[in-house]
């Protein structure tokens, strides 16, 4: 896992690596620069042209030495420098002293590469202006460049961080949009949160070799969750298990016209890998269900007794009617073992002190209106990030915050943000998929932590897989579960 933090702990990881390895803040910045190379010859090929826009700071210094490495491969760069204050950094001045005698041309004035940027629609544009350490608004003639940027119709890639975009927040001023991010060593909050997230684009992590050590100093309350992780997670299976060992989920839901919900996420749970399943349905549903899926068993509602299940799923397709809330809370006051709440369980949730009379471990997987619904309006993407650490520890639950980067909220409030999926995830289905899929894992015995980061990297993991056979577009949820038997396999075997 790679640790989310804010720049101060930032700062203070990069002077930890300088004492321990000790090396200078320009072999540091030179390391930075090499990964970025390498990644932007991999990325666009060694015929590319850059035109770079430095600021004077240190993120100035990383384009320096970028324009240099790029410049040694005999590609065409131009730079340009747009000064943000008075006096410059000294690993900039050093590494611009570089670039000037080796010979590398002229550094544009800001006026002649914005001109540039209007008659030379073939060049790749790399914003290194200002870095994670911002702290105002740009102004002058760096808003200027800005703005032109974003209008200009090239192809950006920015150096850690757009330019003007905050590493923990979202600022109210203009901040560059980049096409790709360069995150080093591991990506910033702001990557990960919807609105300011669409600044960054798409993000590539770099390993530039700052210390491990540093993480166990300096323990982060926030991970970015990466696929050796989960395939660590992953657990073997013995040669005498049994079919009971692995657990009886019991899925809920499947209101009339709703009945394709609770088949999902019932299927889903046998693709997982629980031992059985069982669906809690009406009576009218019994036919469809057990001809779509004879693997699992049928009860109709009010026929259930709870003393057999390892697990209860409840929400998808369940309608919020008076009938259904009272069962759900019938069920809820009587089972003490572990819950998923998805979707319209979590609709008939009146209030969020409700959890506080459940005895079950519980896991929520509420997307973000569902959340604000449930725990009040928040105003930012940063607020409910923060809402969430909270009410997982007050109320002592697990919560699945959907998005982009799905975060995984901890009992303990320690968040783990997803690196898997792609969009074409957005579509009806997908939210009952992953019901299916984190009752599974916790039928099979795995904490509820464990279960909801296997589940939630391996959905959007199989989204991603799919991406090799369809168009993203036509991905459905059906499409998740029926490709999952090959996705798992691929994941276990990479």
């Amino acid at each position: 896992m790679l640790p989310i933090y804010n720049v101060e702990q930032t700062r203070h990881w990069d002077l930890y690596t300088l004492e321990k390895e000790s090396i200078s803040s320009l072999e540091l910045m030179e390391s930075a620069a090499t990964v970025s190379t390498e990644w932007l010859l991999l990325k666009f090929g060694p015929t590319a042209k850059y035109l770079i826009f430095c600021g004077n700071g240190n993120n100035g210094g990383d384009g320096i030495c970028i324009a240099r490495q790029l410049a040694a491969k005999n590609l065409e760069v131009y730079v340009s420098l747009i000064p943000l204050t008075a006096s410059a950094s000294n690993e900039f001045l050093i590494n611009l002293d570089r670039f000037n005698k080796v010979g590398l041309g002229p550094i544009l004035e800001m006026e002649e590469a914005l001109d540039l940027l209007k008659y030379r629609q073939d060049l790749m544009i790399i914003d290194s202006i200002l870095g994670s350490g911002l702290n105002r608004e740009p102004s002058g003639d760096v808003s200027k460049v800005i703005q032109d940027l974003n209008i200009c119709g090239h192809q950006i890639v920015s150096i850690d961080i757009p330019s003007g975009m905050y590493a923990n927040g979202l600022p109210d001023h203009i901040y560059v949009r980049a096409n790709f991010t360069l995150c080093i060593q591991s990506p910033k909050l702001s990557a990960l949160l919807p609105v300011s997230g669409a600044a960054y684009g798409q993000i590539s992590i770099l390993d530039i070799g700052l210390h491990p050590l540093y993480l166990s100093w300096c323990l982060p309350d926030k991970w970015y969750v990466l696929r050796e992780d989960i395939q660590n997670l992953i657990r073997v299976r013995k040669p005498f298990d049994y079919k009971n060992k692995f657990g009886h989920v019991l899925t809920i839901g499947g209101c009339p016209g709703m009945v394709g919900a609770i088949l999902m996420a019932s299927k889903a749970a046998l693709r997982t890998g629980c031992g059985l399943c069982t669906i809690v349905s009406f009576e009218e549903n019994r036919v469809i269900l057990q001809t779509a899926l004879p693997e699992a068993m049928f009860y109709p509602i009010g026929q259930v007794k709870l003393d057999k299940y390892t697990v209860l799923a409840m929400g998808p397709g369940m309608g919020c009617s008076e009938e259904m809330r009272c069962l759900m809370l019938e069920l809820l006051n009587e089972f003490d073992k572990k819950v998923v709440l998805d979707a319209d369980a979590l609709n008939m949730i009146s209030h969020e002190s409700y959890f506080e009379s459940i005895n079950a471990e519980i896991v929520i997987t509420p997307h973000v209106v569902e959340f604000d619904r449930l725990f009040g309006k928040c105003q930012t993407d940063f607020e409910r990030i923060d809402k969430a650490i909270q009410c997982s520890s007050k109320y002592n639950i697990t919560i699945v915050l959907k998005g982009h980067y799905t975060a995984i909220v901890s009992r303990e409030g320690i968040v783990y943000f997803n690196s898997s999926g792609n969009p074409g995830l957005a579509k009806a289905g997908s939210g009952d998929v992953l019901c299916g899929m984190i009752g599974a894992f916790l039928a099979q015995d795995y904490p509820s932590l464990d279960a909801c980061l296997l589940a939630v990297y391996l959905h959007g993991y199989t989204a991603d897989f799919l991406l090799n056979e369809m168009a993203m577009e036509s991905i459905m949820a059906s499409d998740i579960i029926d490709a999952l038997p090959r996705s798992f396999f691929k994941l276990k075997k990479e």
